[in-house]
């Protein structure tokens, strides 16, 4: 699916609601968006489950009492989550401790840019060869900013970021290049 070169977009968490996947700092940051940011915006999903839940339906609940398209979804099976990226434009990564998340591969592989925080090997992963937003700083403010600068620019600039990424995740490229070792 190629990717949209203007707004509106379609946002994209899929991950354990939990304090080190910072889906609460997510809803803070969508707190802080202003209305020219929200006009950007056509959707944002949240998918996945865990330890924070109340905290997650309470912050959805209050973005869309203020009118905001936030969807709340539970886990998504793999088929579903499948979808679920084919449907998005960015992928969003607010975590505070992260390596290389298997879901920034599975966007990679959909041909969905990502929204980060600069944490673990994501601002290395994000860089070279860009395929994303890496926010400033590991807040919610740096997120918020973050996805105001996606929303603002074109997903489709990323597009040869993402092809080149699809090397560093392909498996027959990754056994070859080992193979060689």
């Amino acid at each position: 699916m190629p990717l949209k070169s203007a707004p509106p977009y379609r946002l994209l968490f899929l991950g354990r609601w939990h304090k080190n996947k910072g889906v609460d700092l997510l809803l803070d940051a969508l707190k802080m968006l202003d209305e020219s940011d929200w006009k950007r915006i056509e959707a944002v999903e949240i998918c996945g489950g865990g330890p924070l839940e109340s905290i997650v339906r309470s912050g959805v609940e209050e973005l869309r009492a203020a009118g905001k398209p936030v969807v709340l979804r539970g886990f998504l099976d793999r088929v579903a989550a499948e979808e679920a990226f084919l449907r998005a434009d960015w992928l969003l990564i607010p975590s505070r401790v992260e390596s290389i998340p298997v879901v920034f591969s599975d966007a990679v592989k959909l041909g969905c840019p990502v929204i980060a925080m600069p944490v673990g090997d994501l601002p290395r992963l994000l860089d070279d060869p860009p395929c994303g937003v890496l926010s400033a700083s590991a807040s919610a403010e740096g997120f918020a900013d973050a996805i105001s600068q996606a929303v603002a620019g074109s997903a489709q600039e990323f597009a040869p970021g993402m092809a080149a990424h699809l090397k560093t995740f392909d498996l027959q490229v990754v056994a070859r290049r080992l193979a060689c070792m």
